[in-house]
């Protein structure tokens, strides 16, 4: 995970965590020695001390030059940034769960459930209309529910360790489900924090880690009921009711969202060969997926170096063609001395492009190109227009257009053409 992504090498706080609080706060029924941690810790710094001393020179200067990116660039000039926007939402959350929470504890049975009930719809209403179009969606829309899911969990997260910390300073003893809830949120916390914090998807990437904290939710809920003596089914029920609108929003979120893609119920067309054989989408990027994999065909061969811009990765596994630049993502907010280099190294390797694909916009966007090919002078436009040639064109719209443009040292029976596409 570490390698993956550097930061989540913080993640190794939380055995060490729980070691300590197993000591403070005497956990009874899932003890953990001075043993288990080290057998916990061995793989990590085993595999580390091993890949640093084969790595080591080359690894750390691959580190300092990416971190030297990262910081140029807008989004991550700043590690603490406050988004109003998402504290908002977590102050809704806190009170949905408060509230929800006194329900429980306060009212009798014939009472809460109507009660919270009551609570479960007003806050499926508050999730599916951003609290009555008093607060900004999350990310253009795209993540406003599943940002709902993400205060929950971070609300979940500040109202629990308040209650632990009570709990352990007022020397009550801990019981079981509450022990697990504790060695659950632990990792979950380490692993929400850092990810909010270095990701650029910010608070939203807390449900990426989602699984032990709904976990300790349900343990936690559990824990209360048993000492309420209500049974199981008065659980699962309050669950369902407090669960329920953030799932439900969520998943019906993801549904029409799928990532750039055409929504479900316009996903007419199968693609039926290539990298992408068996996923749907509609006609339009059916035929780009047909016209990147003929011009690729068509001009270039096998072990062929390519490049793809901007925001198209892609594009390499769909033409099956080695990528000429390291950085296969490219963004304009990176610095151009940055794509200096890796034009640099480029040539120095031998990896120039025998064909190109420019995307000025990715092709589910409708806002407004992100580059203009025409007028651009960032190394890589330049780069293709000094050694490239135009040699095709797939046109979606009058101001969505994506170009190719192949090497100008082309064999004489790799002629160029000049042919446009519409769907």
């Amino acid at each position: 995970m570490s390698l993956s992504l550097l930061y989540l090498g913080l993640f190794v706080l939380s055995p060490i965590i729980a070691f300590i609080l197993s000591r403070k706060l005497e956990l009874k029924d899932y003890s953990f020695t001075f043993k288990d941690l080290l057998y916990v810790l061995a793989p990590f710094a085993g595999c580390w001390m091993l890949f640093i001393a084969v790595f080591n020179k080359a690894y750390l200067l691959n580190l300092f030059n990416s971190i030297d990116v990262i910081l140029s660039m807008a989004t991550y000039s700043g590690l603490i940034n406050l988004n109003w926007e998402v504290l908002k939402h977590l102050t809704i959350s806190l009170a949905f769960l408060s509230l929800f929470y006194v329900s429980v504890k306060k009212l009798p049975l014939q009472f809460f459930i109507p009660g919270c009930t009551i609570l479960s719809l007003i806050i499926l209403l508050i999730i599916n209309t951003s609290f009555f179009g008093c607060l900004a969606p999350y990310h253009n829309i795209w993540y406003a529910k599943p940002m709902w899911f993400a205060s929950l969990l971070s609300a979940f997260t500040i109202l629990f360790w308040i209650y632990a910390i009570r709990k352990y300073f007022s020397k009550r003893i801990f019981c079981k489900e509450e022990e697990l809830s504790i060695i659950l949120m632990v990792p979950f916390t380490i692993c929400s924090l850092t990810m909010s914090t270095f990701s650029g998807m910010g608070e939203l990437s807390v449900t990426q880690t989602a699984i032990p904290a709904v976990a300790a939710i349900a343990y936690m809920a559990t824990s209360q009921f048993k000492n309420m003596k209500y049974p199981l089914m008065i659980a699962t029920v309050t669950l369902i009711l407090l669960l329920g609108p953030f799932y439900y929003a969520s998943a019906r979120s993801d549904w029409n969202f799928t990532f750039f893609d055409v929504q479900p119920k316009d996903a007419t067309v199968r693609l039926e060969t290539g990298f992408g054989r068996g996923i749907y989408t509609n006609i339009a990027y059916s035929k780009l997926y047909d016209w990147l994999i003929a011009n690729a065909a068509y001009f270039t061969e096998q072990n062929d170096y390519a490049i793809s811009y901007f925001c198209a990765p892609m594009v390499h596994m769909i033409i099956g063609l080695r990528p000429s630049l390291d950085d296969t993502y490219i963004i304009i907010e990176k610095p151009r001395t940055y794509f200096e280099k890796c034009i640099k190294k480029m040539v120095e390797r031998g990896r120039e492009p025998r064909i190109a694909f420019i995307f000025e916009q990715i092709p589910a966007f409708d806002q407004g190109r992100q580059l203009d090919f025409s007028s651009s002078t960032d190394p890589i436009t330049i780069y293709v227009k000094t050694h490239m040639t135009p040699a095709s064109s797939f046109k979606i719209s009058d101001y969505h257009i994506i170009r190719c443009y192949v090497d100008y040292n082309l064999p004489k029976n790799r002629e160029t053409s000049q042919t446009t596409h519409q769907p």
